[in-house]
């Protein structure tokens, strides 16, 4: 019954709260650690990149200090170096200023614009002599021919020519090395202040957990655990009490049942027992009426306790008690489903995740930063080689791994253990009928006067509902279609009303029994003329063969039906007495006489 059923599918949450329910619930655990794992590492990356963007700032300010510390040093050096300098240019200026006025004086004697001592005093005679030529004409110009003779004069100057000359070679000569001098010296300078710069880093981020967030979340998930481990234990508590009270409901429903069924004849009497067949027997013995055959609405509520067939009210607990064990499972099937699938997925998501690392060949190489030089400044950067070297990073992957999420593996058995007991429920829910109807074979057996008695109960009721309803049925026909008028029912004026009904309940079946409304092709047709009924065999038999829409009450026995005889003829009667005017209504005020009333009596 209900009880063992309950009884079982208790066992059954029982099973699935064992490994199934541990199993989904420690991946379900698995999972909320693996994603605070991975928030941990993810924290921790955050505060590298924090470090990481700051790490320059400190870095550059770390230069700059030590940047300023050898740059004093380095300008000390510059101002002895310019000190210097300054000495050997003050030399230089006081020996150029010394040529540049002996050159002077020579660049006066020896210009190459007004020409050489000789050039010029050539240049004068030449002069004279050609004014001279002006002056006299062509006749006299033989008197000018004495200017020709005194500018042999001027070759006393010549040798001066050969000096300029002189001057004029050993000053290019000196120009020439001093500008190659002062090329060197500018060469050297930029020698000593060359400096060249090389820096390459190649970095690769690498992340740990922080130890403190991962040792707090697995304390929180300890306390969940326990929390859920104190609910899971008192559901186990709350469905052993179940089944315990399932087993004493179960006792306390069968001594109900039995106290009912020795105490009143109604209770559960639907089943055709063979005392109600010996009884049967005997009143057709004794030619009186009898139940058998049993027409189809009683096959529908009654039936014998050896039967496969159900009743109807049998039906009607099957369906509850299918749909509640359908529920049931559905319920436990859900659990299962669920701890399958979070189980693959977890088993896909831990090998997709150890790929994925095994492909990852994560280094970090230290920063290299290569200077290049001799100068100050490049010795001065060569000692601060390893600023901007950063802390290297080799825990990633690992930390990567022990996020990996590792399931626990499901255990089978126990998934065909619940298999078995579901399908043991089905069977019992679909036999419990056959199984309850055991309880009228034992307590007929123990309780054989009380089976006597129920059965004399249920014959008489069967009778008495056969006759109420041969009396009802035929006085419902009379009353609906002993005057041909055409009757709707309450189903059919709502299909008029809404015609959208009419595809869910189809149309309206006139060609059907007037009792039962079955549609059949073989309908029993009323002979009488202008008659409109129409009945199934079963509803025929029962109504003894008999049309009570043409006939009148008595005809087919029913005495008590006679008030609807003549109805319509007394109303006729009633209205032409209430429109004649002559008739007098007089004697409704005389005053009662009891002489007068013991005379009508």
């Amino acid at each position: 019954g209900k009880a063992g059923r309950q009884c079982i599918a208790a066992y059954g949450w029982l099973v699935i709260l064992g490994d199934p329910y541990s199993t989904l619930s420690y991946n379900l655990r698995a999972i909320f650690m693996g994603i605070s794992c991975e928030q941990g590492v993810l924290l921790s990356a955050i505060k590298y990149i924090q470090k990481m963007i700051m790490q320059p700032i400190k870095a550059l300010s770390k230069t700059f200090m030590e940047l300023l510390k050898k740059w004093k040093e380095a300008i000390n050096k510059i101002v002895e170096m310019m000190k210097m300098f300054k000495k050997v240019v003050k030399s230089l200026v006081t020996f150029l200023e010394l040529g540049v006025s002996w050159l002077n004086n020579v660049v006066n004697l020896c210009s190459h614009e007004v020409g050489t001592p000789f050039q010029r005093c050539t240049f004068a005679f030449e002069d004279i002599n050609d004014d001279c030529k002006a002056l006299v004409g062509p006749t006299f110009s033989y008197v000018c021919l004495v200017t020709d003779l005194v500018s042999n004069v001027c070759y006393i100057v010549k040798p001066i020519d050969y000096i300029c000359e002189l001057i004029s070679f050993a000053t290019g000569v000196l120009v020439k090395t001093v500008s190659k001098k002062f090329k060197l010296l500018m060469s050297q300078i930029s020698t000593m202040l060359y400096i060249e710069v090389i820096f390459h880093r190649d970095q690769k981020i690498n992340t740990t957990s922080d130890q403190n967030l991962k040792n707090s979340i697995e304390m929180a998930s300890k306390r969940l655990v326990e929390r859920a481990s104190y609910i899971k234990d008192l559901f186990k508590k709350f469905c052993t009490i179940i089944q315990l009270w399932s087993i004493v409901f179960l006792i306390a429903n069968v001594m109900i049942y039995e106290h009912k069924f020795t105490r009143y004849e109604s209770f559960d009497n639907i089943f055709i027992s063979k005392r109600l067949i010996n009884i049967d027997m005997r009143r057709a013995k004794c030619k009186f009426s009898t139940i058998f055959p049993l027409s189809y609405h009683e096959r529908q509520k009654y039936c014998s306790l050896t039967s496969l067939k159900l009743s109807k009210s049998e039906r009607k607990q099957l369906i509850k008690a299918v749909a509640h064990t359908f529920f049931t499972a559905i319920k436990m099937c859900s659990i299962l489903v669920a701890d399958y699938v979070i189980f693959t997925v977890l088993i896909w998501l831990r090998k997709l995740t150890k790929d994925l690392t095994d492909t990852i060949n994560i280094q970090s190489d230290p920063s290299e930063l290569q200077i290049q030089g001799s100068s100050i400044f490049a010795r001065l950067l060569q000692h601060m080689n390893n600023i901007f070297d950063v802390v290297d990073l080799k825990h990633f992957v690992n930390a990567m791994n022990e996020c990996i999420i590792k399931p626990k593996q499901i255990n089978l058995d126990r998934y065909i253990e619940v298999g078995v007991i579901l399908a043991v429920l089905f069977i019992f829910t679909i036999f419990q009928p056959y199984g309850l109807r055991m309880r009228q074979v034992v307590l007929n057996h123990y309780y054989p006067e009380v089976a006597n008695r129920r059965a004399i109960y249920l014959y008489k009721q069967i009778l008495t509902k056969r006759s109420n309803f041969l009396t009802i049925t035929q006085r419902a026909l009379r009353r609906k279609f002993s005057k041909n008028k055409p009757t709707e029912s309450f189903m059919d004026i709502l299909k008029m009303k809404y015609p959208w009904l009419t595809i869910i309940f189809g149309h309206t079946q006139h060609n059907s029994c007037l009792v039962c409304g079955k549609t059949d092709a073989s309908l029993t047709h009323c002979k009488s003329v202008g008659c409109s009924g129409q009945y199934c065999n079963s509803c025929y038999k029962a109504l003894q063969k008999k049309c009570t829409i043409c006939k009148k009450p008595t005809e087919y026995g029913d005495l008590d039906d006679i008030s609807e005889i003549d109805i319509s003829d007394e109303e006729d009667t009633f209205q032409d007495k209430f429109n004649d005017n002559t008739l007098s209504y007089d004697y409704q005020a005389r005053k009662w006489d009891p002489n007068q009333s013991n005379k009508e009596s």
